[in-house]
């Protein structure tokens, strides 16, 4: 059963023990009882609402918010080992999922960054195109035991993927790969405020042809 099928039932579930609440409420106040028996019949009938057990199911529902949109969309993290003379490498392999031409550029940041060094750090790519960047660090020969920075990728949206560089005594030249999916955002959700561009973040990114 999906999230939306699940919600539905959840809703249904708690509009029916409404009703049935709301008519028990009914039947107690058009009785001839005293009014201290007829407001225990109410006590009595919202006691037996259970709502506790519907409400995470809602909670679990498709209806959560994501991160806002001029948030950066998060790759993750990568740990690369290597040992002192070792070089240290992420490939990150971005495809352009709109239409269009659109240029790409990859940047490092963070206490590390300045020690990144890059294949190319800029790419065009056309529609469904996919293209790669490669970061790479060389690790000292003393000094440093850990090393951590920032790959950020600005397309139709920013992308940033945290990287931490282990030194170990053992260890040889390391290249993990990452997959960047950059793709405009063509659906208005219910979260959407009137500052969330559509379908990109940065205006300009999308190149289009025609022929």
């Amino acid at each position: 059963m999906t999230s939306n099928a699940t919600a539905s039932d959840t809703i249904t579930g708690m509009l029916d023990v409404a009703a049935r609440m709301g008519r028990e409420v009914l039947t107690a106040l058009r009785s001839d009882q005293p009014a201290t028996d007829s407001m225990r019949v109410v006590r009595s009938s919202a006691a037996n609402l259970q709502l506790p057990s519907l409400l995470p199911t809602l909670r679990d529902s498709s209806c959560d918010i994501p991160p806002p949109c001029w948030m950066p969309r998060d790759l993750g993290r990568v740990v690369s080992h290597g040992c002192p003379g070792a070089t240290a490498s992420v490939r990150l392999r971005i495809t352009n999922c709109g239409l269009g031409s659109r240029s790409i550029t990859a940047a490092a940041r963070g206490s590390g960054g300045a020690k990144v060094t890059w294949d190319t750090q800029t790419l065009v790519l056309d529609t469904f195109e996919e293209g790669a960047v490669t970061a790479s660090l060389a690790i000292p020969a003393e000094g440093d035991t850990s090393i951590d920075s920032l790959l950020s990728v600005r397309g139709c949206h920013d992308h940033v993927l945290r990287w931490r560089v282990e030194v170990t005594e053992r260890g040889c030249s390391s290249l993990h790969e990452v997959d960047v999916q950059d793709c405009p955002d063509l659906i208005h959700h219910w979260y959407d405020h009137f500052y969330c561009a559509r379908p990109c973040s940065h205006a300009g990114k999308d190149i289009h042809t025609h022929g």
